[in-house]
């Protein structure tokens, strides 16, 4: 099955959804980057087959806010489907990060949850006792 490889990336998952872009969300999902390309792929990629796999009846749309990581920033949302990325050329901070997620980029949804780049996705923690 998918996991982790000996070099740190995402073998076997691929970043397809359903429904893209989700017109009508019920959760958002904002990721804040900077820096870390590495781990926002791997998380978004563990996110979205998490999601399309085990909720495929949660309408979900992706935010995210990077601050600073680059020229590569660009080539995230080519690989993973994301409605709302907001790529900064520089960091502004977490607190306006995540005011910008939370009150801007995922006001449609009713819901919404905010992990980072290094939050990575552990399929084997998703249900908590």
């Amino acid at each position: 099955g998918p996991g982790l490889s000996l070099d740190g990336t995402l073998n076997s998952l691929q970043a397809v959804r359903r429904r893209f872009p989700e017109l009508s969300p019920r959760v958002c999902a904002g990721f804040m980057s900077c820096g870390r390309l590495a781990l926002l792929r791997m998380t978004l990629k563990a996110f979205v087959a998490h999601m399309e796999r085990s909720e495929p009846d949660v309408a979900y749309e992706i935010a995210w806010v990077d601050q600073g990581s680059g020229p590569d920033a660009h080539n995230v949302p080519r690989e993973v489907p994301i409605e709302h990325p907001l790529l900064w050329r520089v960091n502004y901070g977490v607190t306006y990060g995540l005011n910008t997620l939370l009150f801007a980029l995922c006001r449609r949804s009713r819901f919404a949850m905010t992990m980072e780049e290094d939050w990575l996705w552990r399929e084997e923690r998703d249900v908590v006792p």
